[in-house]
C-alpha cells in the first residue's frame, strides 16, 4: 500500500496485529519525522483506532510523542474500558434472559466475549458477520479491518473450507474474501496460502481493495467508488 502521509503510515503500523521487530522499527522510524498529531487523532477517531494507538506509542518510543497526546490517548483508553465493562455486564444479563426463555442469541459486536461464551465456532460466524458488515458500510473504518484481523489471529485452526462454503451459501463470498484480503494486506493477518490465493484470484476483490487503499491513503470516504452492485457472491 502506497501512502503519502506519515500519519496514515503510523496508524497502519500501530494497527498491525503482530508487533514484531519490523513493525516496532517502523513505528520508531515514523515517530522521528514530522507528525501532524491533530490529523492523526482525527483520523484514528474516525476509524475507531484511538484505543489501539496508546500502547504502541507509549511503549515503543514515548519520548517522541507529546505528553499531551499520550495523556489524551490514555484517558480515551480508560473511558473505553469503563464503557466496555458496563456494556458487557448488560450484554451478559440479556444473554442470560434469552437463554432462560429458550431464545438463541449471539453477540457479534464483542468477539472476545462471544468466543468465551460460544467457543471457536462462533468466531467463524463472527468472521462472516464482520466481513459482511464492513462491506455493507464500505469498509469506511480501519477498526473494522482490525476486527477481521484479530478474528483470523484468534482462530488459528479455523476450518476455512467450511467458512468459505458458508459465505458462498449466504451469497457473500466476495464480501468475505474482500475482508480477508484487506486484513492480510493492510495488517498482516495470517491467512493460509490457499485462502489468500482464492481472494487474489477474484479481480473485483483486488479492485475494491485498491479503492480502499486509496481512500485510506487520502483519509477520504469515496462512496461513489463503492456501489453495492459490485458485491455479488462471485464475480458478476
Amino acid at each position: 500500500m502506497v501512502v503519502d502521509r506519515p500519519e496514515i503510515e503510523l496508524l497502519l503500523s500501530c494497527a498491525r496485529i503482530r508487533k514484531d521487530s519490523e513493525s516496532v522499527s517502523q513505528i520508531t522510524s515514523r515517530l522521528q519525522g514530522d507528525m501532524d498529531w491533530a490529523y492523526l487523532l482525527r483520523t484514528a477517531r474516525r476509524h475507531g483506532m484511538m484505543p489501539l494507538l496508546y500502547w504502541p506509542l507509549s511503549t515503543t518510543c514515548p519520548e517522541a510523542v507529546l505528553q499531551a497526546i499520550l495523556n489524551q490517548l490514555r484517558n480515551q483508553l480508560h473511558r473505553n474500558a469503563h464503557r466496555d465493562l458496563v456494556l458487557t455486564a448488560e450484554l451478559l444479563k440479556l444473554l442470560v434472559l434469552c437463554e432462560a426463555q429458550g431464545i438463541p442469541a449471539i453477540s457479534y459486536k464483542g468477539p472476545t466475549l462471544a468466543a468465551l461464551a460460544y467457543g471457536n465456532l462462533s468466531l467463524e460466524n463472527l468472521l462472516l458477520v464482520r466481513c459482511a458488515h464492513g462491506s455493507k458500510h464500505l469498509w469506511e473504518r480501519l477498526g473494522w479491518i482490525c476486527d477481521v484481523a484479530e478474528l483470523i489471529h484468534a482462530r488459528k485452526e479455523m476450518d476455512w473450507e467450511r467458512v468459505t462454503e458458508q459465505a458462498a451459501a449466504l451469497g457473500g463470498e466476495r464480501r468475505f474474501f474482500l475482508g480477508l484480503y484487506l486484513a492480510s494486506d493492510l495488517l498482516g493477518a495470517p491467512l493460509p496460502r490457499e485462502v489468500l490465493h482464492k481472494a487474489e484470484a477474484d479481480p473485483t476483490v483486488k479492485v475494491l481493495a485498491r479503492e480502499a487503499h486509496e481512500w485510506l491513503s487520502w483519509g477520504l470516504i469515496v462512496h461513489h467508488l463503492w456501489p453495492l452492485a459490485k458485491y455479488p457472491s462471485t464475480s458478476g
